[in-house]
């Protein structure tokens, strides 16, 4: 056998090492990316919010359209687009979907991270604002982000809610919501109808 067949043989098994090897480090590598991206943007939005900025999501929405999965901002924007003026009630979501919150002050800390398939689950967690990040962190879970890598690009695909939030997630919240404005937007008509 030659020496060139030796060569090639050489560098085959050689990035076959080194392949499997990058794939046996990129889980820990990926959850590390998945957390900082999750905190980065958690860092950014709860100082929006605090400031009370109103309908602090759409403007994240807006700022970061790259960050969310478009399926996810789609339902979000139609929630905010379809809410009737004169229900009465509301149609619509009555806390912040990315907080599970309704008030301010508070510190949002992602925590322990979960890969299932090819997604990723952070525990968020949260605190009063200015307590230590590590006393945020020993709080129960509040919600968690579920993101997965596209094309590069880290997205957030859904936010689902511990059972003792109510369970279920963002997507399941929105389209009962929808189902919800549908059925009123019937009634209405009926009422409408009824009248004339």
């Amino acid at each position: 056998m030659s020496k060139r067949y030796f060569i090639i043989l050489g560098i085959v098994i050689l990035s076959i090492a080194v392949s499997s090897n990058i794939k046996a480090q990129s889980p820990i590598k990926d959850k590390e990316s998945a957390r900082a991206f999750v905190q980065k943007f958690y860092s950014w939005y709860v100082a929006l919010y605090n400031k009370d900025t109103p309908k602090s999501d759409l403007v994240a929405l807006k700022k970061y359209p790259t960050y969310f999965d478009t399926a996810l901002s789609d339902a979000i924007m139609r929630d905010y687009s379809e809410q009737p003026k004169n229900a009465g009630e509301i149609l619509g979501l009555d806390a912040d979907p990315f907080l599970s919150a309704q008030d301010t002050g508070f510190d949002y800390q992602a925590g322990d991270v979960k890969q299932v398939g090819d997604k990723f689950l952070i525990d968020i967690h949260s605190g009063t604002a200015g307590e230590p990040k590590k006393e945020i962190l020993k709080s129960e879970t509040i919600l968690i982000a579920q993101v997965a890598n596209v094309n590069n690009q880290w997205k957030f695909i859904n936010f689902l809610y511990p059972a003792k939030q109510g369970g279920g997630s963002l997507l399941t919240v929105l389209a009962k919501l929808l189902k919800d404005r549908k059925e009123w937007n019937a009634k209405q008509g009926k009422k409408s109808k009824a009248k004339q």
